[in-house]
């Protein structure tokens, strides 16, 4: 059995998706209103800031992101992967489509955060490459790329993590 899985972070990319888990079909964009894109859940690997659904209840606050279709079994593997129970839970959202009705979908939110995080610029850029490769508005690329990070000492990881754009 599969469920939709909605990707507004790291995993809107394709490639870091599929180098997690193998089921993943990429459906189109969606959009989850009353959230805004916050770099703020703290990572519990290297303490830096990851992406986040944060909900505002404002209607005009919204997160353009990915709708795969995964599934139903590869979630726990995400779930480990994504840190459930130690800064993120998954939850079911409404997401909006143009081309469909509303549709059910599961994503992530951060329980552990501090709004002084900044992300590793490798971080930020499996948001951008997502972003771009799904063919996101430009205003949304542009406000992503607006995003202060920070450099990451670690050129091992670097490097690790930006391979799978190689």
């Amino acid at each position: 059995m599969s469920v939709l899985y909605f990707a507004y972070g790291s995993n809107m990319s394709v490639g870091r998706l599929e180098g997690r888990i193998v089921s993943c079909r990429r459906i189109g964009l969606g959009i989850l209103f009353e959230h805004r894109l916050a770099f703020h859940k703290v990572s519990s690997v290297d303490g830096s800031g990851k992406c986040d659904a944060h909900f505002t209840g404002l209607n005009t606050d919204k997160i353009i992101g990915v709708l795969y279709r995964v599934v139903e079994s590869d979630l726990a593997i995400l779930d480990e992967i994504e840190g459930v129970g130690c800064g993120y839970e998954r939850s079911t959202v409404t997401i909006c489509r143009l081309t469909d009705k509303a549709l059910a979908a599961e994503t992530y939110h951060a329980t552990h955060i501090d709004s002084t995080l900044k992300p590793l610029h490798w971080y930020l850029e499996h948001v951008l490459q997502g972003a771009r490769e799904n063919r996101m508005p430009d205003a949304y690329i542009r406000c992503l790329e607006s995003v202060p990070c920070v450099v990451d000492a670690n050129r091992l990881r670097t490097d690790r993590e930006l391979s799978v754009y190689s």
